[in-house]
């Protein structure tokens, strides 16, 4: 049993040295933040990163079912900047509780975007975001998107995910 757990972690340290490395150098490369979670829920592990040219890409997966991808685009579309801004200066912000809602204005923590439960796919849905800071003090290199994407998950696994997301430096 000793000999599995010893062999299981030297499988496993390799991977996540891996994404780490692969994020700290997309930080240092990309003219935006890279986010990661700073931690995960019990059952989740990274499956997958995808680092190229100015795009970004992790894929979890949980043990038992589902994945959330996190991707990370400076040209990511869909998000109109003055209405999410006007949306803040409102205050009237949606709260959790409507998240079974196909198409919202949504502020979860730090970030504001577009939650969206796609038609198309059974027990998908995704969140297209940006900081909220970066709406008020855009960067010089330009807004980072973000988007968040959930198959076979529930939107409150997806919410907390995005709870937990901080820049790779930080």
């Amino acid at each position: 049993m000793k000999k599995l757990l010893i062999l299981l972690m030297i499988c496993l340290f390799p991977a996540c040295q891996n994404t780490e490395a692969t994020l700290t150098e997309a930080e240092e490369s990309l003219p935006f933040h890279i986010l990661q979670p700073s931690s995960l829920s019990e059952g989740w592990k990274v499956k997958e990163t995808i680092y190229e040219e100015d795009l970004v890409v992790i894929v979890y997966k949980h043990e038992k079912e589902g994945t959330i991808e996190l991707i990370q685009d400076q040209h990511i579309q869909g998000l109109n900047q003055k209405a999410l801004k006007q949306y803040m200066e409102h205050g009237e912000w949606s709260s959790y509780n409507n998240l079974d809602t196909r198409h919202h204005t949504l502020v979860i923590d730090k970030y504001i975007g577009e939650w969206t439960i796609l038609p198309e796919e059974e027990r998908k849905m995704q969140y297209t975001f940006v900081r909220q800071f970066d709406l008020y003090a855009e960067p010089r290199q330009g807004i980072s998107y973000y988007q968040v994407t959930g198959q076979d998950v529930t939107s409150e696994e997806v919410v907390s995910f995005v709870e937990t997301l901080s820049g790779v430096t930080s």
